[in-house]
């Protein structure tokens, strides 16, 4: 899957990269989203920005991502942005590594 942040295409997927946008991710919080559903916007913010950094060559920002989240929210898109993004996850190799542990 591609995004458009302003005039940049970026591709969105879990790389190693990606997860050097993510240390502070906290899986437990996917849980808490149907009890906060609030939680879902930093959520959302914290997997797009490792996601849109999946390509050392292309850096996303904080801002650019915030944007975006902003857009699919007004758009209600949301849900189907964190249902793509917590799926790109669970298929990434690296959390799959994870998950054997």
């Amino acid at each position: 899957m591609e995004i458009e942040f302003g005039k940049k295409k970026v591709g969105v997927k879990f790389t190693f990269n990606s997860f050097k946008y993510m240390e502070n991710f906290d899986l437990r919080e996917l849980a808490e989203i149907e009890v906060k559903p609030f939680k879902v916007i930093p959520i959302s913010q914290q997997l797009l920005l490792g996601a849109s950094n999946c390509d050392k060559s292309v850096k996303v920002s904080p801002i650019e991502v915030e944007r975006y989240i902003e857009k699919a929210v007004e758009e209600e898109k949301l849900t189907e942005l964190v249902e793509f993004l917590v799926e790109e996850l669970k298929e990434s190799s690296f959390f799959k590594l994870l998950q054997k542990k």
